[in-house]
């Protein structure tokens, strides 16, 4: 579960998140809604861990995120952006394997195939990335957030 209280993201004078209060169950799915600049990205990178909160609380299964628990809960949160991040000259399969060690998960080739299969991406697995079109490079994107861990946050 992802919970965040009060979460208040301040630059300068400009407030970009005032607030937040949400709480994500595990399994759940949350769209943030808004037009440009509302501070959907911003709260994003809060709840990731990836931006730290002027005001406010992000919690992670109990945990609370904090500059003593950032590096145990990173491991444990995949962020998927809009721009997929996957390389051209690679296969689906061989994009994740690089993410996979670079994440240092011990079980990669079982966490890979676990994703592709909840993703119905298998088939798709020895495609190049620039053979593949819209939704299914965001899959293989996806697919990447996922194999990171169980909670993933997505832009």
């Amino acid at each position: 579960m992802i919970s965040a209280v009060a979460l208040t993201r301040r630059f300068g004078a400009r407030t970009a998140v005032e607030r937040l209060t949400l709480t994500v169950a595990r399994s759940e799915i949350v769209a943030l809604l808004g037009p440009n600049g509302a501070g959907k990205t911003t709260a994003l990178r809060m709840l990731a861990g990836l931006l730290t909160p002027t005001a406010g609380t992000v919690t992670i299964d109990n945990v609370e995120l904090t500059r003593r628990t950032a590096g145990t809960l990173h491991r444990r949160i995949g962020f998927l952006i809009e721009n997929p991040g996957l390389w051209d000259r690679l296969t689906v399969h061989e994009n994740l394997r690089v993410y996979a060690g670079l994440y240092g998960l011990d079980d990669s080739m079982q966490v890979i195939d676990r994703t592709l299969e909840a993703l119905g991406s298998r088939a798709r697995v020895d495609a190049y990335r620039r053979a593949l079109e819209g939704n299914a490079s965001k899959s293989g994107a996806g697919a990447r957030a996922l194999a990171r861990s169980e909670h993933t946050v997505a832009r």
